[in-house]
C-alpha cells in the first residue's frame, strides 16, 4: 500500500477526495512510519467511516485499522424519516460497532476526537494521542449557525434531526405529542446532508396527517426554487396527493425565528407553528477547520 501511495501529495489527494462529493470521507496522506503493519486511523463512524474501514481491511488484511467514534452505536439516518412518522421502530436503524471488531478485525474506540495534528501524524482524543500512517476523516456535518443566532436558539426547541441520535428521538416525541395545528418544515440552501431528506420528511408527515385525520396543515418552506431531487414526484405529492394538507412555498429565506411566540419569519411572510422542524444551513465539521484543511470562511472541503 505504501508503494502505491508514495507519489501522491496532500493537495492531489484532497482534490481526489472532493471528487467523491460532500458526503465522502476526506483522506489525508501521511508517509508511513517504520512498523510491521501500516496503521490507518478513521475518524467518524457514520456510513463513510464504517464503509471505508470495512473495505480497507477487506482489501488488505495486513492493515491495522482503527475507527474512532464518540457514539456508542451506529444509527442510520437513511430511513429515519420512517421512524419519525411511526412507520418503523428505532431498533432496525441501530447497530453495534462490535460487528466491525468481531467480523472484520477492526479496532473500534468509543472516544471523542479533540483535534488532529497533521505535522505529528497523531489524532488527539479525550483519552490521549493515537498515531497513524494513513488518516481518513469522515466526521460528518455541523450546523452553520454562528452568524445566525436565531438558528442556534431554534436547535434547542426544534431539533433538525440531521445528526443521528438524540435529535431524532426528541423530534419523534414532539410528533407523537402533536394533536393538530400548524406545522412548519424548512429546507436550507445547498449544500446540505442528504438533499431528498426534507422533501421525503414533509411528504411522510403529510401522509401521517391524512391517515390519522388530524386537523393540521404543513407549511413547507423551501429556500430553493423546487425540490433538489425527484422534483416531479415530490411536487405531485404536495400539489395533488396532499392537496389541502401541505402548502409548498419556494425561494423563501428564513430571516428570524421566535421560538417563544412560535413564529418563523421569512422573505415570504411570517408563519406561526404548533410543531416545527427547522433545518438550518450546514457546513463541514469544525474538526477539518481546526486541522487546517479549510481556509478561513470556507464552509466545505
Amino acid at each position: 500500500m505504501s508503494k502505491q501511495w508514495s507519489g501522491v501529495n496532500r493537495r492531489e489527494l484532497i482534490g481526489g477526495a472532493v471528487a467523491f462529493g460532500l458526503t465522502a470521507p476526506l483522506m489525508v496522506y501521511a508517509r508511513p512510519q517504520k512498523r510491521q503493519k501500516a496503521q490507518v486511523v478513521i475518524v467518524g463512524g457514520g456510513y463513510g467511516g464504517v464503509t471505508t474501514a470495512k473495505y480497507l481491511k477487506k482489501e488488505n488484511p495486513n492493515l491495522d485499522v482503527v475507527l474512532i467514534e464518540e457514539r456508542p452505536f451506529f444509527m442510520s439516518c437513511p430511513m429515519s424519516n420512517h421512524f419519525l412518522t411511526g412507520l418503523m421502530e428505532l431498533t432496525p436503524l441501530c447497530f453495534s460497532y462490535n460487528v466491525l471488531e468481531v467480523k472484520h478485525g477492526i479496532r473500534v474506540l468509543n472516544d471523542k476526537v479533540l483535534g488532529v495534528e497533521l505535522d505529528k501524524k497523531v489524532v488527539r482524543t479525550s483519552s490521549g494521542y493515537i498515531a497513524y500512517d494513513y488518516l481518513v476523516l469522515s466526521p460528518g456535518i455541523d450546523y452553520d449557525v454562528e452568524d445566525k443566532p436565531f438558528y442556534k436558539e431554534s436547535l434547542v426547541y426544534n431539533p433538525p434531526a440531521f445528526k443521528p441520535g438524540s435529535e431524532h428521538i426528541y423530534l419523534k416525541r414532539l410528533i407523537e405529542d402533536f394533536e393538530g395545528g400548524d406545522i412548519v418544515i424548512t429546507v436550507p440552501p445547498p449544500p446540505y446532508r442528504c438533499p431528498p431528506a426534507p422533501y421525503e420528511r414533509a411528504a411522510l408527515v403529510a401522509s401521517m396527517i391524512k391517515k390519522n385525520n388530524l386537523k393540521a396543515h404543513i407549511y413547507f418552506i423551501d429556500a430553493n426554487e423546487r425540490p433538489m431531487i425527484n422534483s416531479e414526484g415530490f411536487l405531485s405529492a404536495y400539489y395533488d396527493l396532499y392537496k389541502g394538507i401541505a402548502t409548498y412555498i419556494t425561494s423563501a429565506q428564513v430571516r428570524d425565528i421566535d421560538v417563544h411566540k412560535r413564529v418563523v419569519k421569512t422573505s415570504h411572510g411570517d408563519f406561526k407553528y404548533d410543531l416545527a422542524n427547522i433545518i438550518p444551513p450546514m457546513k463541514a465539521s469544525g474538526l477539518l477547520e481546526d486541522a487546517g484543511l479549510l481556509r478561513k470562511g470556507q464552509k466545505w472541503v
